[in-house]
């Protein structure tokens, strides 16, 4: 999925790069990254953040310079999220969800012990929500620590999340049940 920065430019993967074009299709610049890369993030400073299936977190300049690069122990599926406080949130093929500080070291990281496939959305109070391929939806304050787990009734994996602003949370995957109702994808 395309991103597009403050600026209109127009931020893309496509396999193991990254492109960046103008509002008009000229390419600004592409950055190697080596393997699949995912989705990218825009920060607000025009930043670009992705992960790779080599399990690097990229922080890109503007002008597709490394910023800095965080090693996870896994594949990175899905894009990232970004706190108020410019921290990074993703997860990884090694169970383990990140938080990232802005200066690229590591905030924390919470074990889940299966594949972090889902992006994250963040609620209130900054908290943090993710899926993972076991069909729970987890939340965790902003200091990594559990707020609560648990299972929609979901069949497959949670890919997707979105919070409303009633509080209700939207869940996208791989399932065709959903808290006992046939939901087809």
């Amino acid at each position: 999925e395309p991103a597009i920065g403050l600026d209109g430019n127009i931020y893309v993967r496509l396999e193991s790069r990254l492109y960046v074009f103008t509002p008009a299709g000229r390419v600004l610049w592409s950055y190697p990254a080596g393997s699949a890369v995912n989705s990218p993030l825009i920060g607000p400073d025009g930043s670009i953040y992705f992960g790779t299936s080599q399990g690097h977190i990229y922080a890109l300049n503007s002008n597709g310079t490394v910023r800095w690069i965080y090693p996870t122990g896994g594949w990175i599926s899905a894009a990232p999220a970004m706190g108020t406080d410019g921290s990074l949130y993703i997860g990884s093929s090694d169970g383990y969800f990140y938080a990232i500080n802005p200066n690229g070291s590591l905030k924390w990281r919470y074990q889940v012990g299966s594949w972090i496939n889902s992006s994250a959305a963040i609620g209130g109070g900054g908290v943090i929500y993710f899926g993972s391929t076991t069909r729970s939806i987890y939340a965790l304050n902003p200091d990594g620590s559990l707020d609560t787990v648990f299972n929609p009734g979901a069949n497959n994996t949670v890919y997707a999340l979105a919070l409303q602003a009633d509080g209700k949370i939207l869940v996208g995957g791989n399932f065709t049940t959903l808290g006992g109702m046939v939901r087809n994808h």
